[in-house]
């Protein structure tokens, strides 16, 4: 869906409908941070397509009293194509389901989220922190300790908040599908066989053992299967899913691009932590330390 440069009057004139002045108008009263007045233009800075979506930062300008309404948003859609697969859906449910009952700030807000009836494509309207917040790095450096550290700690504050938790509808107790799973683990040991055929005696023997003993028998199998010990995981952990907070202060970090399902909370430490470094694991052994003794100190969330 293109959505066009603005005209002289500086109002985008293609907008698609999520963007469109009444529509933002209505979405932002739900919220409450817009009272008597209304939406009365919108302009793009735009847009930017990412793999599966097309991102803009949509201006706004109010008619009438306005004082607590943002000024900017970040309209996340859908990119047009056919046959979108169902899955690149699961962020909407995510703010229409989990995000309303999380813990506040460790989320992008959320003002609207939905389908468009027209054209069938999803869409998320969500706080713009551009000017207050930024990711950690380039891709592909690797974040600082201190960063890492900021990362860890909101990844915590989340998995402790939703630890064998039921509420909203969601129960992430539900048994996973373990005939997938072990569908999943037989073609990584395909993998890992290539690999290690790669690498040879570059591979030290202990590594190798350590390999073999996780495929022989995946520890956690036990654990998914009853249920137990889990929460909400982000899918899509990497450091560049983090919005860390210009003055580094602690607690604002904000954890966006959800792929999320009920599962192992330590996936998510383990999506990409050799690009993350060690700082990253050795930072969360801590915090897991913490979590086993059923509080999260980072939140103050009791897990239930």
């Amino acid at each position: 869906m293109k959505i066009a440069a603005g005209t002289s009057r500086g109002v985008t004139t293609d907008l698609p409908d999520a963007a469109k002045p009444e529509h933002l108008t209505e979405a932002l009263r739900r919220h409450g941070v817009l009272l008597a007045g209304r939406v009365r233009d919108v302009t793009t800075e735009g847009p930017r397509d990412t793999l599966v979506s097309r991102i803009a930062r949509l201006k706004l300008t109010f008619e009438g009293a306005a004082e607590k309404a943002p000024t900017s948003l970040i309209l996340k859609m859908s990119r047009p194509r056919d046959g979108m697969p169902e899955e690149w859906r699961r962020e909407v449910q995510f703010y229409d389901t989990v995000a309303p009952a999380s813990p506040p700030d460790l989320l992008l807000r959320c003002f609207d989220a939905g389908q468009l009836p027209r054209t069938k494509a999803w869409y998320l309207v969500l706080e713009d922190v551009t000017d207050s917040h930024r990711v950690a790095t380039e891709w592909p450096l690797p974040p600082t300790e201190t960063q890492c550290r900021a990362i860890v700690a909101v990844l915590a504050r989340f998995h402790a908040a939703w630890w064998d938790a039921t509420r909203a509808g969601l129960s992430v107790g539900v048994p996973p599908d373990m005939a997938t799973l072990r569908g999943i683990y037989q073609r990584l040991q395909g993998f890992w066989a290539n690999l290690s055929d790669r690498l040879g005696d570059r591979l030290s023997a202990d590594r190798r053992r350590i390999y073999e003993r996780f495929f022989a028998a995946p520890p956690h199998f036990a654990r998914m299967a009853t249920g137990k010990n889990l929460s909400v995981i982000h899918g899509d952990a990497h450091v560049w899913n983090v919005f860390l907070p210009n003055d580094d202060s602690e607690g604002s970090a904000r954890l966006f691009d959800w792929d999320w399902r009920p599962g192992l909370p330590a996936t998510d430490l383990a999506y990409r932590s050799p690009i993350s470094s060690s700082h990253y694991v050795r930072y969360w052994a801590q915090r897991r330390r913490h979590l086993g003794t059923g509080a999260c100190p980072l939140s103050g969330v009791k897990r239930t």
